[in-house]
């Protein structure tokens, strides 16, 4: 399920969000949703979320959609204890992208599975995204985190800051197992038309957002998770449990992208147990 929110209304500083405007089910493969001055949340599958009129998107505390999302999706799979989630909604949930000049990162010399035709890290994050924190305005739109696409021998990518795992169990810390969900999507802006001249002479179409829904395991978009803050790296499947073979506290997410097309990263689940 998804829910339209009204864009204008948003409140990225997490005070308030927009007003909802409807909820659908998650249309299929290839379709194309109109966008204009809204923004989605995609819920994960299998949770279930009663949406009424006193239903609210922010602030993110124990009352809202998103929490509620996370906390049911966890209980769909009672082998796991704990639930990391990022919507990418307000400021705080951006700054979770780690935009620093040198990042740790996948590479073909720190991955597993062995891909000996992964393309070269930027050393950096290579996306688009508002600015989470800092001395500078803030500008945080929801659906705009943006994977780039490739760009010679360098993939796209959005690569989490370090996450400390030690809060989540004080007294046993640390994974060694995990699961991911996560929700990718393209955009298409189409042209502004009015009157116009030859071919489109006398139209008059206002320029059109739409949201297209894509392939969430394509080969040409991966994910990786390490818990030694980016020394390994292990390929995850979506929906699929993954051995990270030693325990670790420091989490670090990498989001991949080498196709020749933008992606938009909507957001991510991350859910894993407590220690034995």
């Amino acid at each position: 399920m998804r829910i339209h929110s009204d864009l204008g209304t948003h409140d990225s500083s997490g005070i308030t969000g927009g007003r909802i405007i409807k909820t659908e089910q998650t249309p299929v493969l290839g379709e194309e949703t109109v966008h204009n001055g809204q923004y989605v949340l995609q819920l994960p599958e299998g949770s279930n979320v009663n949406i009424t009129s006193s239903s609210y998107v922010l602030p993110q505390n124990s009352g809202s959609i998103p929490f509620q999302a996370a906390s049911d999706f966890l209980l769909r799979y009672p082998m796991y204890d704990h639930i990391l989630y990022n919507f990418f909604l307000e400021s705080t949930d951006v700054d979770i992208i780690d935009l620093s000049g040198v990042v740790p990162a996948p590479t073909v010399l720190n991955i597993t599975p062995a891909n000996p035709g992964l393309l070269d890290s930027y050393g950096t994050s290579r996306c688009k995204t508002g600015r989470g924190s800092g001395v500078l305005p803030l500008g945080v739109v929801p659906n705009k985190v943006c994977v780039l696409p490739k760009a010679g021998t360098y993939y796209g990518s959005v690569i989490t800051k370090n996450i400390d795992l030690t809060t989540y169990n004080p007294t046993n810390p640390g994974m060694e197992e995990v699961m991911m969900w996560w929700k990718v999507v393209k955009f298409q802006t189409t042209e502004d038309i009015s009157r116009g001249y030859g071919a489109t002479l006398g139209e008059n179409k206002p320029s059109q957002s739409k949201l297209i829904e894509v392939d969430q395991e394509d080969s040409l978009f991966s994910v990786y998770v390490s818990n030694d803050n980016g020394v390994s790296w292990y390929e995850v499947n979506r929906l699929e449990p993954i051995d990270l073979v030693n325990t670790g506290t420091d989490l670090r997410i990498a989001f991949l992208n080498s196709s020749d097309e933008e992606v938009y990263l909507l957001g991510f689940c991350v859910l894993f147990p407590d220690l034995p």
